[in-house]
């Protein structure tokens, strides 16, 4: 069972002059660019978007309204997410229980915008009109004549918060014991449950939950990429068996790309799928598409960066990550923590690399990549001490392997072999360092 687990935790991882105000509000209509129309979802959350307000000073004359305009071209990308026109209302207190009866929208997006001492400030909140609740709030403030620069991640990162907020939510729908839930609750069910663990008892429920959807209605696309995603992520996390179920995923994928050509999803988890089958140029097309798509979608761009970490195009990587990190607001995800620190490394910024580990280790103080990557950026220091405790760590958590399995699987190039970079070099170093293990 140590075994297992262990192994488990391993895989999860190998997965200019100032503008005047016309050309400061033109700019920022740079989001909206013409797209072909969207394909209808089976499981949609109907939101609509409230005028922004001016709160203080005196922004530029329209900026709010396209701000506005731009998160409606965007929302519905998420292709769960449907916008619904909000029909002229503007009242300065609205009653968002009653909009949303109005209109029968689940969420109300309000917004402001406002200026003082030549610095303006954007906010948006996310509103359940069921209850009337914000359960989102998102600011951005800016010196206004750069506005146009950090406009467009804004949206991005607006856009990709409230399509977390809303999928995360609609798995947390009271159910009735005495009714059988609905299809669309078992979407949101299973959604829901794939943003756990795959530890998580409740990672389990997707399984249930799209085939149930699938026993009901055999067309339903987003059942069958649910289904597809939790196969794939079973078999990263070693769970379940590679075969059958890879191949299970790929058939369902292709089933669903025949349907909807266009549906993001569908390409994300293709691009998984290649990553785990070590088909990276797949992989990078694959996520290439999912960001045609849906450029808001935070995971693609980072994981696109750990594919071309193991293609060694670290400054290519070190971009991606970055940017998915801006679009997830900040939020620290210690996987992607972990692969901007290898970039680092391998660029030679060992204190930006030592900076970046730290971040993950503060999450994940038992994973050992990273006590493998700080052993080998304290070595490539000289840090003799540090080196031999994070090696020392690094073995009691995979006592299964020898020092050289350690420094391939901690290493993995796209043939399964130990790429040549320094973060191998730092591991052996370390290694050494450290000396031999204790007899088991």
């Amino acid at each position: 069972m140590l075994m297992l687990a262990t192994m488990a935790l391993l895989a999860a991882f190998w997965l200019s002059a100032p503008l005047n105000e016309q050309a400061l509000v033109a700019a920022s209509t740079g989001a909206t660019e013409p797209r072909p129309p969207l394909p209808s979802s089976r499981f949609d959350v109907p939101v609509t978007i409230l005028p922004f307000t001016t709160s203080l000073g005196a922004p530029p004359p329209g900026l709010g309204e396209h701000i506005a305009n731009d998160l409606a071209a965007h929302l519905p990308r998420s292709t769960m997410l449907r916008v619904v026109p909000s029909q002229g209302l503007s009242d300065p207190s609205p009653d968002f229980k009653a909009i949303g009866a109005r209109l029968g929208v689940r969420y109300v997006v309000i917004g402001t915008v406002s200026t003082q001492d030549e610095k303006l400030r954007v906010s948006v909140a996310l509103i359940d009109a069921r209850h009337g609740s914000q359960v989102l709030q998102l600011h951005a403030t800016e010196d206004r004549d750069r506005w146009p620069s950090v406009h467009e991640e804004f949206i991005h990162r607006t856009t990709f918060a409230i399509h977390f907020q809303a999928l995360r939510r609609a798995g947390n729908e009271p159910a009735d014991p005495d009714t059988e839930p609905t299809v669309d609750q078992l979407l949101g069910r299973g959604h829901a449950a794939l943003l756990d663990s795959s530890n998580s008892p409740r990672f389990g429920e997707a399984e249930a939950a799209f085939s149930e959807v699938l026993r009901r209605e055999p067309e339903t696309v987003p059942a069958m990429v649910g289904l597809a995603n939790y196969y794939i992520q079973s078999v990263a996390d070693l769970r379940i068996d590679r075969e059958p179920h890879l191949t299970q995923a790929e058939e369902l994928l292709r089933r669903a790309l025949t349907m909807r050509t266009h549906y993001y999803p569908v390409h994300y988890q293709l691009a998984l799928l290649h990553n785990l089958q070590g088909n990276l140029t797949a992989a990078l097309e694959e996520f290439d598409r999912v960001i045609e798509l849906y450029p808001s979608h935070a995971p693609s761009y980072a994981r696109k960066g750990r594919v071309l970490i193991r293609l060694q195009r670290h400054e290519e990587a070190l971009k991606n990550i970055r940017h998915g990190m801006r679009i997830n607001g900040g939020t620290i995800v210690p996987g992607w923590q972990l692969w901007h620190g290898w970039a680092e490394l391998e660029l030679g910024r060992d204190e930006e690399a030592l900076e970046a580990f730290n971040r993950a280790l503060g999450a994940l103080p038992r994973n050992p990549y990273v006590q493998a990557s700080l052993a080998a950026v304290h070595a490539l220091k000289g840090e003799r001490e540090a080196a031999r405790q994070h090696v020392i760590e690094m073995r009691k958590r995979t006592p299964q392997l020898t020092d050289e399995q350690r420094l391939i699987e901690f290493n993995k190039g796209p043939d399964n072999r130990a790429l040549r970079n320094r973060l191998g070099e730092g591991l052996r170093l370390a290694i050494e360092m450290a000396g031999s293990p204790p007899d088991r």
